[in-house]
């Protein structure tokens, strides 16, 4: 089973979202091992591995375009290595489909590392996409959007990376999800923008298994979710198992996601 909106569906146990003949993804944090490197923990490059599985997800959907909703890297600066695996990845990609990458907080030079590559970057701000008479607003989440933002009737957005979880005993399991609801109108004006519509938003797992998950609800990064303009409704799993706003707002009261 997958969950279907009118605008696309959540892929069957996958932090991914197909809109017609488009993937979207967030949060690929490309190079994410050399910070485990760091900390002690030998890891090898998963690029090669993350392109397969993208490669393998266009395939089963046939999908013709992918959308990053950024975060493509995971090291905020610029290295040599960290360069030849994201030119790599993209280059890979790019050669068969078209590509959209929405910057992150992290994709700091993105553009000199891509250059002369078939691929549209984007600032972080977002872009307002049109997309069969739905005007979808594409974001990562670390910076407000653009003052399109306030003619979308969807939110697509990343950054914040959410689970949800499991207590099971002395141990508890955590599980990426996704997070359905609206953008509160009252607060975007106090903000400085005037909402024309009432946008559901979708706030997207990361895609990397490596960039982990944040259930605390505190620690929601962004603008939106810290000025409060974020009003949930719904959990979903990947396997698109309903949670529902009740668990989410007893959670909220907590400052966990959690079930039990």
């Amino acid at each position: 089973m997958m969950r279907v909106f009118r605008l696309g569906r959540f892929i069957y146990n996958k932090p991914a979202f197909l809109m017609g003949k488009t993937l979207v993804l967030a949060d690929l944090h490309l190079g994410i091992q050399e910070e485990y490197r760091k900390r002690g923990v030998r890891l090898f490059s998963f690029t090669y591995k993350m392109v397969s599985e993208v490669q393998k997800l266009m395939h089963e959907t046939k999908a013709n375009e992918i959308i990053i909703l950024g975060d493509l890297k995971h090291e905020i600066g610029i290295s040599e290595h960290l360069k030849k695996e994201v030119r790599e990845f993209v280059s890979l990609l790019s050669d068969q489909y078209k590509m959209l990458i929405l910057k992150g907080n992290h994709d700091g030079e993105l553009e000199a590392m891509l250059a002369g590559l078939n691929v549209e970057i984007v600032s972080s701000r977002g872009k307002i996409l049109d997309f069969e008479n739905t005007k979808v607003y594409m974001m990562h989440g670390n910076a407000w959007p653009s003052r399109d933002v306030e003619s979308a009737d969807v939110v697509f957005t990343g950054h914040t990376h959410p689970g949800i979880e499991f207590p099971d005993f002395e141990k508890k399991v955590v599980k990426k999800c996704w997070i359905v609801g609206r953008l509160d109108k009252l607060t975007m004006k106090r903000n400085g923008y005037e909402m024309r519509k009432d946008p559901k938003v979708i706030v997207f797992p990361a895609f990397n298994d490596l960039s982990g998950c944040i259930t605390k609800t505190s620690q929601f990064v962004g603008p939106i979710f810290e000025n409060f303009a974020f009003i949930p409704e719904k959990i979903y799993l990947l396997d698109a198992f309903e949670i529902g706003k009740e668990i989410y707002e007893e959670s909220a009261k907590r400052g966990v996601i959690t079930i039990g």
